[in-house]
């Protein structure tokens, strides 16, 4: 009986040697979590024995248990290899036809024939769905579908717009003046901030905004006052304000066709609702509140978004415009013509040079994503860039 106690001890020191040499042997493996050998003693009386003078008969071995620990992160050449910083796993897919989902730590993924992203087994990397507006579709790993790569790329759109919102101390410094502004010396700025822009070509370029205490709160002044430096790519961005006062002293207005001239040459048959005075760059408190516009629409009434048939297809390729409903509306319900998809008029100009072709880009979209897309085609048609006139005609019809 001793000689079988000290052989358990030798079997579970081979145990633990073998998950040892497992470990070293896996340590270039991607993702792979190291594993510790768990024993327990083997302790057994007989209820007519004394446990406290009863011997153990040795060791056995429990379990092997991988540790879960945050390994490593290597750098890769290859643009897909991915790391998980924390927990988690990669979901992925055996294959296309099966609903089994299995998960991993190894990161190291490819592109198959197909254009889905897989890893080194062939099995599918699952990926919740993406809206051509950029929202997430679903939350759940079950609305997770296989990653593919798609042939055609977006277009590259450069930063229109940006907000910041920043809280600045009150206790700042106040310096005479702005014009010793440095943006390498810090002491000639009161504080920044930075954030990554895009230019038309798609290229990250970083912006940074310098604030510069003019004027602190005090007495009459009830306001503290910042000079705003903007800083892209290494050049400073003037503000494209404008003064208010010409250098005759008289006021400027931006008239209908965007044009800056004095108030007294403005036409008599524009009315003061067609103009806008320009603001004084110091006199920005007053804000002139803006009034939404109005469009009104018809739908897609024929369209079948039912449980069955959730989504349509809309093409703009003049070779697929015979398979549309425009060119067979009793025939096919589910496929629609993408040029010219609505017009739009937000005026009450008469004639067909008051309405503005709408075009939405080819995809399929459900009745969520069409009602984004359509928003974001109207947006990009009627942007100031095109140049629109809008006359403030109140309570005036819309044409559908």
């Amino acid at each position: 009986m001793s000689f079988y106690t000290a052989l358990t001890g030798l079997n579970g020191s081979q145990a633990d040697i073998s998950a040892t040499s497992n470990n070293i042997a896996n340590v270039a493996t991607t993702g792979y979590k190291r594993s510790k050998a768990e024993f327990g003693d083997i302790f057994a009386t007989s209820p007519l024995q004394n446990s406290s003078s009863s011997i153990g008969s040795g060791t056995i071995l429990k379990g092997i248990k991988q540790q879960f620990t945050q390994g490593n992160v290597s750098s890769s050449l290859n643009a897909l290899d991915m790391a998980i910083s924390g927990q988690g796993f990669f979901a992925l897919r055996p294959s296309l036809t099966t609903n089994q989902t299995v998960y991993t730590r190894n990161g190291s993924f490819s592109v198959n024939n197909d254009r889905f992203v897989v890893d080194s087994a062939g099995q599918f990397v699952l990926a919740l769905p993406v809206s051509d507006d950029g929202s997430v579709q679903g939350g759940e790993i079950v609305d997770a579908k296989p990653l593919k790569l798609e042939l055609e790329a977006g277009e590259a759109k450069k930063t229109d717009n940006l907000e910041l919102a920043v809280n600045l101390p009150a206790s700042s410094t106040v310096f005479e003046s702005a014009a010793d502004f440095d943006p390498k010396n810090p002491a000639t700025f009161n504080s920044s901030t930075s954030v990554t822009i895009f230019d038309n070509l798609g290229n990250p370029v970083i912006a940074t905004a310098f604030f510069i205490k003019t004027q602190a709160a005090s007495g009459d002044q009830v306001t503290h006052k910042y000079q705003t430096k903007f800083i892209v790519d290494g050049r400073e961005v003037e503000p494209s304000l404008t003064e208010a006062i010409s250098p005759a002293g008289q006021t400027l207005v931006v008239d209908r066709f965007g044009q800056i001239i004095p108030i007294n040459e403005k036409p008599q048959i524009i009315s003061v609702a067609q103009t806008q005075p320009l603001f004084f760059l110091d006199d920005l408190s007053n804000k002139t509140v803006s009034k939404a516009a109005t469009v009104e629409s018809s739908v897609l009434e024929d369209a079948a978004f039912t449980a069955t048939a959730p989504s349509i297809t809309v093409v703009t390729d003049p070779l697929q415009y015979y398979t549309t409903y425009e060119a067979n509306p009793t025939l096919n319900k589910s496929t629609y013509w993408g040029k010219d998809f609505l017009t739009v008029r937000v005026d009450d100009t008469t004639g067909s040079a008051g309405f503005k072709s709408i075009d939405i880009r080819p995809g399929t979209y459900t009745a969520t994503s069409l009602a984004s897309e359509v928003q974001r085609a109207i947006n990009a048609g009627l942007s100031d860039d095109a140049k629109l006139s809008i006359d403030p005609v109140t309570d005036a019809p819309r044409n559908n």
